[in-house]
């Protein structure tokens, strides 16, 4: 039988969630503050890349962050600009406006990142490495969600319930996993 006894803290014990969170989520949980933490030193530093075949020199970008011990990760990619090399790791809203129809379109809303990002930021800034399994539970996770308000989105969904438009790979192979 189910008691209905409290505990010290006046929680009732039968209602507590016996559902474990699943180790990415508890990977995240755990780390998140020192993530964020450590993303407040980020900056852009500019870098040369070389083309091996010409020789030719470029002028890049890449976001780096100073970890706990003093060292220094390097974030991303090289970019054209600073501002393209930290914009992965800046959680703002971003929208635009469309002239045509003068209204303000949201194309990322705050606080969201790739899991692309996520995984990067979880090994080089807490070592938590993920391999590529776990990698899609987080894809697949209900957390994880397009934005139905992002250009690329409603295009597509245009395109394939207004247009009555198909998938034609999803149609084909629709067990395959990206």
């Amino acid at each position: 039988a189910e008691s209905d006894k409290t505990d010290d803290n006046g929680d009732d014990s039968k209602h507590a969630s016996t559902t474990p969170l699943s180790k990415w989520k508890t990977d995240v949980q755990n780390h998140w503050d020192k993530i964020t933490t450590v993303l407040e030193t980020i900056e852009a530093v500019p870098c040369q890349t070389t083309n091996p075949n010409t020789k030719q020199t470029f002028n890049r970008w890449r976001a780096r962050v100073k970890l706990a011990d003093g060292k220094y990760a390097i974030l991303g990619t090289y970019e054209e600009s600073a501002e393209d090399a930290l914009f992965h790791y800046t959680f703002c809203e971003l929208s635009y406006e469309d002239s045509s129809t003068n209204t303000r379109t949201i194309c990322r809303k705050k606080n969201v990142l790739s899991v692309e990002v996520l995984t990067e930021l979880m090994s080089k800034i807490v070592n938590v490495s993920w391999d590529p399994k776990t990698q899609r539970d987080v894809a697949n996770s209900d957390e994880a969600n397009l934005n139905p308000d992002s250009p690329p989105y409603m295009w597509m969904k245009a395109l394939l319930e207004e247009d009555g438009m198909v998938d034609v790979f999803r149609h084909m192979y629709p067990e395959a996993e990206g």
